[in-house]
């Protein structure tokens, strides 16, 4: 019944609430529970998700804002409308009732009942107007996130196919050369099986490529404690054909001794949209001795990952550019598009953050994620 507005009417309300059809008449998909008890009351505020509690302040064993106080400190329920309802006036409780967050205090005695219905009306069509707001946007920003990992995978894939034919084109010289030299004659053992290790260097590195990538969809929206050094290490491990044909070295520095229960496809997307933003700034500046260095560090809150490259500052117009949220189409990198959807995932699936600073060699990319 989660798509139906539900009502729980806790204690004994029946003298001041007479009209519960009244409800039932006014609004379609409404279903009405009354419960005496506490302890009922609270199975019914679990098994139902309630959106509107109305509570007697009197009720027998425990107080209404002691009910109320313990089911807000509940984990277990979703957040819930509440009105309560007490024999008279009084001002002292009626602050105390708006201190918990309710929406109204109606009092039995001094309110015309028919006064009475006419609020309940108001409040039970304005909350449940609310309620279909809120799932017409869950459900858009659910799919907006969905294609936004499907733009991040699709940016992993485009990369891994240029992998793929860089080194299926390694291959291919290889085998030239091994026949050219048997062509000529000219064959010896020792270049055969030079050529052959490299060969199958390339297919090994090529194979683990599409292992690694096909792990990603198989921990898609699963979400599990991972830790961040082995999600690092896939990540490396899919860019790594890349890393070793461009002689990048690649220093890390792991401090880590428990996992974060975190979505692992969402944060190894992140981890190479940032490494591959890297390597593709040391390549077009034709870094000298092209450097990566990766830290990662456990503090009792959160976990840092700190990504540096040697290959110059990033331009402060493309910082800009992620923290306004603008994007480019014609950057042809795609770097600004990258990050983007990098601190989409990490805000939206991952509860982290990601910050750009220029440093004296190059960019340092910082990110986030808080163990909770």
């Amino acid at each position: 019944m989660t798509n139906h507005f539900n009502i729980l009417f806790a204690g004994d309300l029946e003298e001041a609430l007479i009209s519960k059809q009244d409800l039932l008449d006014n609004h379609n998909e409404v279903n009405i529970f009354t419960e005496l008890d506490p302890e009922k009351g609270l199975d019914v505020m679990l098994q139902n998700n309630i959106d509107l509690l109305l509570v007697d302040i009197n009720m027998s064993n425990i107080n209404g804002f002691e009910f109320v106080e313990f089911l807000k400190e509940s984990t277990s329920l979703k957040q819930f409308s509440t009105i309560f309802i007490a024999e008279q006036a009084n001002i002292k409780d009626e602050l105390n009732a708006y201190k918990l967050g309710a929406i109204d205090y109606i009092h039995k005695i001094t309110i015309d009942k028919n006064i009475t219905n006419v609020k309940l009306n108001n409040h039970v069509a304005i909350l449940k107007k609310r309620k279909q707001d809120m799932i017409i946007i869950k459900k858009n920003k659910d799919f907006i996130l969905t294609q936004t990992r499907m733009i991040a995978i699709a940016e992993i894939v485009k990369n891994t196919i240029h992998i793929a034919t860089k080194s299926l084109n390694l291959i291919s010289m290889m085998t030239n050369s091994i026949q050219y030299k048997i062509s000529s004659d000219n064959l010896n053992m020792n270049f055969l099986c030079k050529k052959l290790d490299r060969v199958e260097s390339y297919a090994y590195a090529l194979s683990k490529n599409i292992e690694d990538i096909s792990k990603i969809f198989n921990c898609m929206e699963k979400k599990q404690n991972s830790l961040l050094s082995e999600i690092m290490n896939q990540a490396l491990s899919v860019l790594s054909p890349i890393i070793d044909f461009k002689e990048i070295e690649v220093r890390t520095h792991y401090k880590e001794s428990q996992g974060i229960d975190t979505y692992k496809s969402d944060i190894l997307l992140v981890l190479t949209h940032i490494l591959n933003n890297s390597i593709h700034s040391l390549i077009k500046n034709n870094t000298p001795n092209p450097k990566i260095t990766i830290d990662i560090d456990e503090y009792e809150n959160s976990k840092i990952i700190l990504i540096e490259d040697n290959a110059g500052s990033t331009d402060k117009d493309t910082k800009n550019k992620i923290k306004t949220h603008i994007l480019e189409p014609e950057d042809k990198v795609n770097t600004r598009i990258d990050l983007y959807i990098s601190e989409v995932i990490l805000n939206n699936y991952c509860k982290g953050s990601i910050s750009i600073e220029s440093i004296k060699s190059g960019t340092s990319f910082k990110l986030e994620l808080k163990n909770v």
